[in-house]
Order: structure tokens, then C-alpha cells, then sequence
């Protein structure tokens, strides 16, 4: 195994040598252009690579599909997905998930599924078939909003239910395998304020569930839009977000991305985390700290509204640790972006990444269409779900796929203290500051190489992909780079 960009990094003698890669990244896949008569509200990938959305479409390429479809990679329907009636055609469906085992987790506010009388909550077999096997007790006027699925089979729900069963559940529960509640995931009052939402959830590999909405309070302890819970229940005390989130126009984190080395990305309508001025992005260290290598001036403007709410919507991570973030903005931090932007990992706009026009629907005078999902693929393509029906100005309706290639090497954009030589056997650092330590990271965020005091890693033994290089400097400063190794 040894690493086809050695020549190039080799030959680099400063960071400034290197070119910026995949220059028309932000642009559609003209050949990926699936028909749908509405939005796509969210989107799950399976581990084969064919694609599940959910939201307020009835028809796909012509066939009827109420409110969930499963595509192949080329946008093509998977017509072995046999959902029958669905949903119905009136339900509104929120999330999409899938299980350790392939099974599909839905969401949202219905009162059947192909006939079958449920709420809140199906599962459905890898065929698209119903799992009569999963029964949870949810009252008809519950919805759903976000799921979270488990190693072990079982899943996190939220939504605007208060009980399940006739037990206290007060808008977040966790769900055995057949579907009835988990009762030794206590939250008492759980999340609390005038109109308290769950918007997103993530799960860490440890066990403790992040969670952000529109909250004041997490079973009356503060937690401003944001908290950490331990598999108990309980906050988790180790996760400090102080004031949490605050300011904003509606006050709302939106979404969440898990980053490298445990950590979180937020991003909503908000302008201040614990007291300190960000613009409605943060990222957040293990310990819920501010990162402060993370600037906190990545203001959304030019959006629809003049004198209101320029939220950002959505984000996800690359392989590479880059992220794409959506929302109503026609710039970010100063950047013409339209509606869809990439950050590099020291927050910075890329300039390799531009959407042209973006996900818009100009028929309506005043536009208020925005990305609702977005995944990141492993081939270097994004997907985009929400209400627009252009895409650079193209017909590009409800769903998709754009060019955002993982990057290899280090993009001259990015301008790390440091530069990397490597070959077969080893990586070599090289930087004018005093290094006290270096760290290497999979695209997983696990931790696969550490030294202290060394200006090299030995890298033989590691498999090919995506890896971030930091490094720890005497005087407390860090810079990271990314760095891929492949097959040649």
C-alpha cells in the first residue's frame, strides 16, 4: 500500500505549491434528476447506497408514492421498495432512518401505513413492507418528528407526544425493539419552554444522545436549545453549554453534525453560545465548550427577508471533515453563497464550492424555498432536499445531487502552520513553530496515531482514506490538515 499523492507532497516545499481541487464543486449532477410533485423533507442513505426520502410528494417519475420513496443511486426509483397505499396521501411525514440491520425507521404525524392502522411510528422491512413485529403506542395526534436509531435495536423518538402508553413521555422517549417504551430512560420534566421542540438528535459512539430544538430548560436544568444526555436519561454534568444558545429571531438550533475528535457542529438562528457573539453556527468541543479555532463570524445575509429570521437550516460533514451548510442566505461571512456553502475546517468560506444560483424557486416573487436535508456521500456528492424547484437555474425539482468532492492532499485555502512529506512507511511534519505533539484522525473521528515530541507518524499500517493532521504547538496554539491515503 503506498500513497499516490507522494509525489506531490513531496515536491511541495510550502503550502501555497499546492492547487485547489474540484473547482466546480456546488453544481448539479445534470444526470441525477428524479421527478417529484413536492418537498423532500429528509433523506437517509443505505449502506448499498440507494436513497430514502420522506416529505409532501404523492408521485415519483410518474408513480405514485405517498410520501416515501426509495431511489437508486442514479435517481431512478427502486420499484422493489413496495410500499403499497403508504401513508396515504394526506400525512405529513418529518424523518427517515435506518437501522443497524437495514430496517427503515419513519417518522411524522399519519394513521396508517398501506391500510394498516399506526401512528407516529413505523418500521418497515428492507422490502418497504410493513414490520408488524414494532408496535409503539402512540395516539393518532402524535407526530413524530426526529428519529435516532441504536446499535442495539433500539431507538430515541421526539415529537409533540407528552406520554406513550399512558406514561409520562414528555416529547423524547426511547424505544425497546418491539416498539413499547423504555422505562429506564428517565428525563422527568424533559425539554421545556413556551413552544419546546427537538429539531435534531445525534448519538455518540460513547452512548450520551446531543440533542438541539427550542428549549429553555431539560428537566429544570438550563439548556438554552442544546443539551447532553447520559444513556440514563440524565443531563450528562460533563457537557457544559453554560447559557447555551441565545438571541437569534426565533431562537432555534436547527441541526447538528458530529466532528472529529467528538466535536459538534450547531447550526440554527441564534446569535450568542454561553455569552459569546457567534453568527448561527458554532462548534462546540467534547466537553461543550466554544472551539475558538472555529470563528465565530460566519454571518448569514442576503436572504429573502430583509428585516427577519436568516437561519441556517442544515449542515452535514465530508469524509474529509468539511462542512455543507444550507439555508435563506445569499451569502455567508461576506461570501456570495446561494442558499448552500462549504466550510473548511478552520471555519473559513470555500471558494472551490459555489452553487451558482442555488436551490431556488424564482416563480415565487418572494422565495422562501431553503435546503430542509443534506447528506454527504462517500462517492463526493451532496444531496439536497427542500421546497426549491430550480438549481442554478435549471428545473431541478425538490431533491438534488451535487458536486462536492472529499478533498486529497491540503487545499491551499485551508493555510496550516505546517506541512506534510510522507512515503510509504511514514508521515513527516514540518513547521517553524515547536510542535509538543501531533495527533492523527480517521474521517470517523477515532484517534489512529498520537506522538509527543516527534516530527513523524508511522502510517504502514493504515488503511486507505481520509485523515486529519493536527497539530499541538508549547504555546497552546493547533492546526489541522486534512490528508488522504489511497490505493495507487
Amino acid at each position: 500500500m503506498t500513497l499516490t499523492l507522494r509525489s506531490l507532497l513531496l515536491l511541495c516545499t510550502t503550502l501555497q505549491a499546492l492547487p485547489v481541487l474540484h473547482a466546480q464543486d456546488g453544481l448539479p449532477d445534470l444526470t441525477f434528476t428524479p421527478q417529484l410533485n413536492g418537498y423532500v423533507e429528509h433523506i437517509a442513505l443505505q449502506a448499498d447506497g440507494r436513497i430514502l426520502i420522506v416529505g409532501d410528494f404523492t408521485e415519483v417519475n410518474g408513480t405514485v408514492q405517498n410520501h416515501i420513496a426509495r431511489l437508486h443511486a442514479d435517481g431512478t426509483l427502486d420499484a422493489t421498495f413496495n410500499t403499497g397505499s403508504a401513508f396515504g396521501a394526506v400525512a405529513v411525514i418529518n424523518c427517515v432512518s435506518v437501522t443497524a440491520n437495514g430496517q427503515v425507521l419513519v417518522g411524522g404525524l399519519f394513521t396508517a401505513y398501506d391500510g394498516v392502522p399506526a401512528s407516529g411510528l413505523v418500521r418497515l422491512q428492507q422490502d418497504g413492507t410493513l414490520d408488524t413485529g414494532f408496535d409503539p403506542d402512540f395516539q393518532t395526534s402524535d407526530r413524530v418528528t426526529v428519529v435516532e436509531p441504536m446499535p442495539n435495536g433500539q431507538c430515541y423518538v421526539a415529537g409533540t407526544f407528552t406520554t406513550i402508553g399512558g406514561v409520562d413521555a414528555p416529547r423524547l422517549a426511547r424505544l425497546m425493539g418491539d416498539g413499547s417504551l423504555d422505562p429506564t430512560f428517565a428525563i422527568g420534566d424533559g425539554p421545556q419552554g413556551p413552544l419546546p421542540v427537538i429539531q435534531a438528535m445525534e448519538l455518540r459512539p460513547t452512548g450520551e444522545l446531543l440533542i438541539v430544538g427550542a428549549f429553555q430548560t431539560f428537566d429544570q436544568t438550563t439548556a438554552s436549545c442544546i443539551v447532553q444526555l447520559l444513556p440514563s436519561g440524565a443531563v450528562d454534568p460533563d457537557f457544559n453549554v453554560g447559557n447555551g444558545l441565545t438571541g437569534g429571531y426565533y431562537l432555534q438550533a436547527w441541526d447538528i453534525a458530529l466532528g472529529p475528535t467528538g466535536q459538534l457542529y450547531v447550526v440554527g438562528d441564534f446569535s450568542l453560545y454561553n455569552g459569546q457573539t457567534i453568527g448561527h453556527i458554532v462548534r462546540l468541543n467534547a466537553d461543550g465548550t466554544r472551539d475558538l479555532d472555529f470563528p465565530g463570524d460566519i454571518y448569514p445575509g442576503d436572504g429573502p427577508v430583509i428585516a427577519g429570521p436568516l437561519p441556517i437550516t442544515a449542515c452535514t460533514r465530508q469524509a474529509d471533515g468539511r462542512l455543507v451548510v444550507g439555508g435563506w442566505f445569499g451569502s455567508l461571512a461576506g461570501e456570495p453563497r446561494a442558499r448552500l456553502a462549504r466550510l473548511d475546517l478552520n471555519g473559513a468560506v470555500d471558494p472551490a464550492f459555489d452553487p451558482g444560483l442555488g436551490p431556488r424557486t424564482p416563480a415565487n416573487s418572494l422565495d422562501l424555498s431553503y435546503p430542509r436535508t443534506l447528506v454527504a456521500q462517500d462517492d463526493g456528492t451532496l444531496l439536497v432536499g427542500g421546497d426549491f424547484t430550480h438549481y442554478n437555474g435549471q428545473p431541478q425539482g425538490y431533491l438534488a445531487k451535487v458536486q462536492a468532492a472529499n478533498a486529497t492532499g491540503i487545499n491551499t485555502h485551508e493555510a496550516p502552520r505546517f506541512t506534510v512529506t510522507a512515503d510509504g512507511r511514514s508521515m513527516y511534519i514540518n513547521s517553524n513553530e515547536r510542535i509538543r505533539s501531533i495527533t492523527l484522525h480517521d474521517a470517523g473521528g477515532r484517534l489512529v496515531r498520537s506522538t509527543s515530541g516527534l516530527m513523524q507518524l508511522t502510517i504502514a499500517d493504515l488503511v486507505a482514506g481520509a485523515y486529519l493532521v493536527t497539530i499541538h504547538t508549547d504555546v497552546g496554539t493547533r492546526s489541522t490538515a486534512r490528508w488522504v491515503k489511497t490505493n495507487e
